[in-house]
């Protein structure tokens, strides 16, 4: 309720046939999405970020042309899966399929305005904190 919603498979689906998301997606076996409401509604007192994945993002700015996206990437796919074998809390099939549509994310980079690599963390969020100040300039 405060960053997250959680309903059920069936609630999700009939949101999808009501048209109520900005965007949505499914992977990684679970249903993702953003709704229309709550952009509204936050857009109100200002400027809002999404985090969102590829197919999402692509969605967002059909339905918000003026959307910036950014698309913040490991170094490489081997520091991607040591940062995820490192939490300790992903089976390795979760794992696996993480890092296969990490691959098919990489692809799709050619489409977002911005793309940070997150090599250091400081260096990467001064990155992004740069981009949101450069395109959040109140009209």
């Amino acid at each position: 309720g405060v960053s997250y919603y959680f309903v059920s498979k069936e609630t999700f689906e009939d949101m999808i046939r009501k048209g109520e998301f900005l965007e949505y997606d499914e992977h990684n076996a679970n249903f993702y999405g953003t709704p229309i409401r709550e952009v509204e509604e936050k857009l109100k007192d200002g400027h809002i970020i999404l985090d969102v994945e590829p197919v999402g993002a692509a969605n967002v700015k059909k339905k918000r042309p003026d959307a910036k996206l950014i698309f913040i990437m490991a170094p490489s796919m081997e520091v991607l899966e040591y940062r995820l074998r490192s939490r300790g809390d992903t089976p390795d099939d979760q794992i696996q399929m993480r890092l296969e549509r990490a691959k098919w994310e990489l692809e799709q980079t050619d489409w977002y305005d911005y793309v940070v690599v997150n090599d250091q963390v400081d260096a990467c969020a001064g990155r992004i904190l740069d981009i949101i100040a450069e395109n959040c300039v109140e009209e």
